[in-house]
C-alpha cells in the first residue's frame, strides 16, 4: 500500500502546475537586463547565471537586440529568491507558464551571453549551452577573440 500511496504522490508532483511571477517586459536594457511591469509597479530584473557584453563592448548591441528580439513586449514568467547589491531581481525568465523555454539559456545558446560560472557553477544545462555555442561560433564566439564581461568590466 505504501507503494500506491508513494507513487501517487509522485504523479501528483509531476502534475501539478509549477509557478511563477508574471509581468510585461517593458524595456530591455542589455543582454542580460530587463524591467518589467508587475500590476503596475516596475520591477528591474537581472538574467540569473548569465553575463552578456556590456553595451559599449564588442557584441554588446548584438547581445541586447537578440534578447529585445526573444522578449519584447511580451508576457513573461520568472522565478526568483534573491536581489543582487544593485537591488535588481536575480532571476530566471520563460516564455511559457510552464517554464519550460528559459530565456536566460536561449541567451546562452544563441552565443548572445556567457555562462556566468561564477554564480551557477551547478547549472549544467547553461554550461552546456556555453560550450556548444562556443564550439559552433554561434553569436559572440564568431569573432574568435570574445573577452568576457566580467574581465571586460575589470579591465576598464
Amino acid at each position: 500500500m505504501s507503494i500506491k500511496i508513494t507513487a501517487g504522490l509522485l504523479l501528483l508532483w509531476f502534475t501539478i502546475p509549477v509557478f511563477a511571477d508574471t509581468g510585461k517586459v517593458q524595456y530591455v536594457h542589455d543582454g542580460d537586463t530587463v524591467r518589467i511591469s508587475v500590476d503596475g509597479a516596475k520591477i528591474k530584473i537581472r538574467l540569473a547565471g548569465i553575463d552578456a557584453p556590456e553595451m559599449n563592448q564588442e557584441y554588446g548591441l548584438e547581445s541586447k537586440a537578440v534578447l529585445k528580439s526573444i522578449i519584447d513586449n511580451k508576457i513573461i514568467y520568472y522565478q526568483s529568491n534573491k536581489k543582487d547589491r544593485y537591488g535588481r531581481v536575480i532571476a530566471t525568465l520563460y516564455l511559457d507558464q510552464r517554464m519550460t523555454q528559459s530565456v536566460n539559456a536561449m541567451m546562452v545558446e544563441k552565443g548572445a551571453a556567457w555562462w556566468y560560472k561564477r554564480y551557477a557553477r551547478n547549472d549544467k544545462e547553461l554550461e552546456q549551452l556555453h560550450n556548444k555555442a562556443r564550439l559552433s561560433g554561434a553569436g559572440l564566439w564568431m569573432s574568435g577573440s570574445a573577452i568576457p564581461p566580467w574581465v571586460w568590466r575589470k579591465r576598464k
